[in-house]
């Protein structure tokens, strides 16, 4: 339902969060991650620690998103997710 609304609903606005965990959940690649977060506006960039994490995870094809947030707070940054 939220990847429907990301894509064909030119008027919702999802948080770049809500994107990353959408494409994790669904264990898209980079590319395909890009692009869907691209539909809603935003990108994965090199210039974000970030970014770089969760490129990391995915490149590795590691869809864990404790994971991802485990190696965000080891590097002093904020998490995808809200717990």
């Amino acid at each position: 339902q939220l990847f429907n609304k990301i894509i064909n609903d030119k008027h919702y606005q999802p948080k770049k969060n809500t994107v990353i965990q959408l494409a994790i959940g669904l264990e898209l690649d980079l590319q395909q991650t890009q692009e869907l977060l691209g539909k809603a506006g935003y990108i994965l960039t090199r210039s974000s620690k970030s970014d770089l994490v969760v490129q990391y995870f995915i490149n590795r094809k590691e869809y864990s998103m404790v994971a991802i947030d485990t190696a965000l707070v080891d590097a002093n940054l904020p998490t995808i997710c809200r717990y």
